[in-house]
């Protein structure tokens, strides 16, 4: 619809000037809703592009653990809910979210139990559904107080279609899952219930089905724990996390080779006096392999984003360590196509108030060609990133701040998405 404004008349000039004041205004929000409506500066964002925010949840704590792409080109998402009326069982739910590749909603579900369970992890499945490990209560095994590893199928609308819990008398967990190439399943996490030591790493193997066909350990007599596991070139597996039992002294670094049968080939540590951990792992075209992780040796700012290339066996070959705005971490790392690498994860410095995504770009020989950072407001070092598959990152986590301004809402937190794109 159009309207003709008399210009020459006195209700004319009123209309046009409060026509331009309300244009004003209007453009005024539509430049701070673009420019950063959940916590993100555009002016700080030389070099990545963010390409959409959401937030997804209901009336209490729901939190984003994981994401993954999908074949479609959108995003699957899992984490945990607390708002039970609408999306769960009881306690904490596992909450399964699925968007399309602009982050509009598709679909939401929760599963779990009468207590506590969880989805920290999630993979697309070879037939199109999706595979989550994580933490159940509610289907323990030795008693409600005890914590298992919690694996859930899905279809590809996200329904359930069978759960498998794994482990013992003490508390286990699942803290990552991949589907292997028989079908099956490979699990890591950690498991209180070994004889050796306080926590040990725990490698779980199952068919297709979630039937147990192995399962392993692997530490020593203090703490050691598993982040993240991948099938290797050979069938095997390679584990990485950190070890309170090995090394050269407080948490370390900890890399464990298996075969398929998951029995130990070699292990290795890496670090120093410092608190040290490696958060994920990929194996490179030469058949080694490159780690990112965290590293407090040496580190001026507290904590250093942390590479590490090694060989098929596990040598070191380089380490370099990334300091960003004085505190670092490395979260996700990639072999680049240049055979350099790029590792994506969380800085910070001490007067900034805000952690920022970083972003650094190696050559084959770990020396820095380049750094990007962008700056959140809402950012938490414990937020998950994940490769996106377009040679992007979507980032998991929760929001709590934007819930204010509703009042039928409570003080709880909302799952947060956020796609990144990197600008050459």
């Amino acid at each position: 619809m159009f309207f003709r404004i008399a210009h020459g008349s006195v209700s004319g000039r009123l209309l046009t000037g409060s026509l331009l004041k309300l244009l004003t205004l209007t453009a005024a929000a539509l430049v701070f809703l673009c420019s950063g409506y959940l916590g993100i500066n555009r002016a700080q964002a030389a070099g990545i592009d963010v390409e959409f925010e959401k937030t997804f949840g209901s009336e209490n704590d729901d939190r984003g653990l994981s994401a993954c792409p999908v074949d479609d080109g959108g995003y699957i998402i899992v984490g945990e809910t607390v708002s039970g009326y609408q999306h769960g069982s009881g306690g904490r739910d596992v909450y399964l979210i699925k968007i399309d590749k602009s982050g509009l909603l598709q679909w939401k579900r929760s599963c779990g139990g009468i207590r506590d369970d969880y989805g920290v992890h999630i993979r697309q499945t070879k037939d199109g559904g999706y595979i989550i490990a994580g933490i159940t209560e509610s289907y323990s095994d030795y008693g409600s107080t005890n914590k298992d590893v919690y694996l859930v199928k899905t279809n590809t609308s996200g329904w359930k279609q069978w759960h498998k819990t794994y482990g013992n008398s003490g508390d286990d967990y699942g803290s990552c899952v991949q589907q292997t190439g028989d079908g099956g399943y490979i699990i890591a996490g950690k498991t209180t219930a070994s004889k050796t030591g306080d926590t040990d790493v725990y490698l779980i193997k199952t068919s297709s089905s979630g039937r147990l066909e192995w399962e392993k350990t692997f530490g020593g007599h203090k703490a050691d724990l598993a982040n993240y596991v991948e099938q290797t070139n050979d069938g095997g597996y390679i584990v990485v996390g950190q070890t309170y039992s090995f090394g050269a002294g407080n948490f370390d670094g900890y890399m464990i080779k298996t075969n398929a049968r998951g029995e130990k080939e070699w292990e290795k540590t890496f670090g120093g006096r410092g608190w040290d951990a490696l958060h994920s792992v990929t194996q490179t075209k030469d058949g080694g392999y490159i780690l990112t992780g965290e590293t407090s040796t040496g580190s001026p700012g507290g904590s250093s984003a942390w590479l590490i290339k090694t060989d098929s066996k596990g040598s070191k070959l380089w380490e370099k360590t990334f300091n960003g705005k004085g505190w670092a971490v490395g979260r996700t790392v990639r072999q680049t196509d240049d055979r350099g690498c790029m590792a994506a994860g969380w800085t910070v410095s001490k007067d900034s108030g805000g952690f920022n995504f970083y972003l650094i770009k190696t050559d084959p020989n770990g020396k820095k060609i380049w750094e990007k950072t962008l700056k959140g407001t809402r950012f938490d070092r414990q937020f998950s990133i994940q490769q996106a598959g377009d040679g992007g990152y979507i980032v998991t986590g929760w929001w709590a701040d934007l819930l204010k301004w509703n009042k039928t809402r409570s003080s709880g937190t909302e799952v947060y998405i956020m796609k990144i794109q990197q600008v050459p």
